[in-house]
């Protein structure tokens, strides 16, 4: 490892160690968001916020925001003469409200398609003083007119026209309405389907925790190809569903969700307001986001509460996105409205507006990138930090743009922009805290994952201008790789491989790559000493080849920490390929120490012995 002044060149996992990120854990993510101080939302001079777990972003193309509030406290019972329905501007102030005495417990919220405004009234805990109110779904004009109850006011059932405290609701383009039905795991543990006038359907679901079955089902939502997702709060996980009850995923990478939200991009996000090591061990709570086409983690929103194990709920139990992006974080423990505000540029796509960078967009992000890192240098050398810090923002910026580019044209190249934004956001952070040494290992963990990227899809036209290469069987010619829906169906490997089945990839498959993995580790030691150059780089590729195949593996069971480490070390192989490749043999050291340090923990959780002795996936994590 060499050193100049503040600037380490090492490897994306060591990167990541030194500054002490939690590499493979999922309750850590490139930022987007930064929160607004504060509640957000202007209520009237004598009012206060009280808890609330409804929100929902309007339809009209207004910007503004609807919330359904529990009168200053955590139930309207005893504020008959307080509206829960509001609805803000875009700017935080309140427009009008609607709906006093009329609702005991809003909990879940939905606009449909005309504006009207869906409330599902839970009740709420203990003695119910207005037992001629709640246990229904309410359907009300924008304007506050009631148009439509499901269920009987204040009767509790489990019948076709009775519900036990539903907890949200969901209008299908179609008109057809679903509710789940039963806050807490001892309710009837249901999805409730309607047509647009309120005739029952069908129903499906019980308590329990198999595919199909709910222990206190809490929110829903609906991705563009009409797949229902259903919060399954008790048993830490999403399920997802036709919309005639069939199961076709459940996934347990988000957290236990409280809340839902799907934008017009397809981007889900899921409030986690419950997690802790008594409910849901390892994870934190927070918002995690994440694309419903290939189902992975993207980004994290913490909760702020310092003590999660000592708190019962914190952070948002609802969840909504506007147009920008932005998103909005129903607070019942802390008892307000929260807003996270995006700040990097896709926000606007993954919110529903905007439209996906061109080429031209592309090769201008590619500039602006370029002259940002040709600053870096000098930036470290002066030690100006504010200087540094704008010189990451541009980074992390034009990366997102690069992101979005690569979405829909090519797989292998979108993996090396989200590689190249995560380390860009760590450069980012690093470089705000001042500190020079932590910023010269991020900056040189950035420029590892441009390197690839920059090789493989860009040259030089006839004026000497970077573009994006245009030559016959490059990247940029080949086909967008199709994800059905949350099962992936194909995918391409990262050394050229021809494009297969993720399906294939089964545990036998797996464990062929993984004693491949273990052979071309077993013999790099030797290569280093030795300064066997050809060997070392043919050992690095088999490793990286291996890898590819337990990435795709993982990503196909849907766990995100064995694939966070998977492409870890993938990205060390490479790195230690490149090494051989140039006879470095200092820098493939340092690269293989690396890798090791990504194989360990892996092995420990997701590897053991079967009675042959022969190493297997474990049990739990098939």
């Amino acid at each position: 490892m060499t050193r100049s002044r503040g600037l380490t060149l090492v490897t994306t996992a060591a990167f990541l160690i030194t500054l002490g990120v939690a590499v493979y854990a999922q309750n850590d993510a490139p930022v987007a968001y930064r929160t607004a101080e504060g509640i957000w939302g202007q209520l009237p001079e004598g009012r206060t916020w009280g808890a609330t777990s409804a929100v929902y972003p309007a339809r009209d193309g207004s910007g503004d925001i609807w919330v359904g509030e529990r009168c200053g406290a955590n139930s309207c019972a005893n504020r008959p003469d307080l509206d829960p329905i509001l609805r803000f501007t875009a700017d935080g102030e309140l427009r009008y409200s609607f709906g006093a005495g009329m609702i005991l417990w809003p909990h879940g919220m939905f606009v449909d398609a005309d504006s009207n405004v869906w409330i599902t009234d839970a009740v709420g805990f203990g003695r119910n003083p207005r037992p001629e109110m709640g246990h229904v779904v309410l359907k009300f004009s924008p304007r506050g007119e009631l148009l439509m109850t499901l269920g009987q006011p204040g009767v509790a059932g489990d019948g076709e026209d009775t519900f036990r405290q539903p907890s949200d609701v969901l209008v299908a383009p179609n008109g057809n309405i679903f509710v789940v039905d039963g806050h807490g795991a001892a309710g009837n543990n249901r999805v409730v389907k309607f047509s647009s006038d309120g005739t029952f359907i069908m129903e499906w679901g019980q308590t329990g925790a198999e595919n199909g079955e709910f222990r206190d089902p809490h929110a829903l939502a609906m991705d563009s190809q009409g797949r229902l997702y259903v919060g399954d709060r008790g048993n830490s996980r999403v399920q997802v569903f036709s919309q005639n009850g069939d199961h076709i995923a459940t996934w347990t990478q988000f957290g236990r969700p409280s809340g839902l939200f799907i934008t017009a991009a397809d981007i889900l996000y899921v409030a986690d307001s419950e997690s802790n090591a008594g409910r849901n061990p390892g994870w934190k709570r927070g918002i995690r986001f994440g694309s419903v086409t290939d189902g992975m983690v993207d980004g994290f929103i913490r909760d702020p509460e310092p003590n999660q194990d000592s708190s019962g709920t914190s952070a948002a139990e609802g969840v909504a996105v506007d147009a920008n992006g932005d998103v909005y974080g129903a607070e019942v423990g802390p008892l307000m409205l929260r807003k996270h505000i995006c700040i990097v540029w896709s926000c606007t796509l993954e919110g529903g507006g905007g439209a996906r960078p061109n080429a031209d967009d592309y090769d201008g992000a590619m500039k602006a990138i370029r002259g940002a890192l040709g600053a870096v240098g000098d930036q470290m050398s002066a030690e100006d930090a504010p200087g540094l810090e704008a010189s990451a923002a541009t980074i992390v910026e034009g990366m997102a743009k690069a992101k979005a580019y690569w979405q829909t044209r090519d797989r292998r190249a979108l993996r090396y922009a989200i590689s190249s934004q995560r380390a860009a956001q760590g450069f980012h952070e690093a470089a705000a805290t001042g500190d020079f040494d932590a910023t010269g290992v991020a900056f040189g963990a950035l420029r590892e994952t441009c390197s690839p990227c920059h090789e493989q899809y860009r040259e030089r036209d006839a004026d000497g201008n970077w573009q994006i290469k245009h030559s016959t069987g490059s990247p940029q010619s080949e086909p967008t790789i199709s994800w059905s829906g949350p099962a992936p169906e194909e995918t391409r490997g990262d050394e050229g491989q021809q494009e297969r089945s993720a399906r294939e990839v089964t545990p036998e498959a797996y464990d062929g790559a993984m004693k491949a993995l273990r052979g071309a580790v077993g013999e790099v030691r030797d290569q280093i000493s030795g300064q066997d150059a050809s060997g070392l780089e043919a050992s690095a590729t088999r490793i990286s080849r291996a890898m590819a195949r337990v990435m795709i593996y993982w990503r196909l069971q849907r766990e995100r920490v064995p694939y966070g480490i998977a492409e870890t070390a993938m990205n060390a192989g490479r790195s230690l390929q490149a090494a051989a490749a140039a006879g470095d043999f200092d820098a493939a050291g340092t690269a293989f120490g690396a890798l090791r340090e990504t194989c360990t923990p892996c092995h420990e959780q997701y590897r053991e012995r079967d009675a042959d002795g022969n190493w297997q996936i474990k049990a739990r994590s098939q």
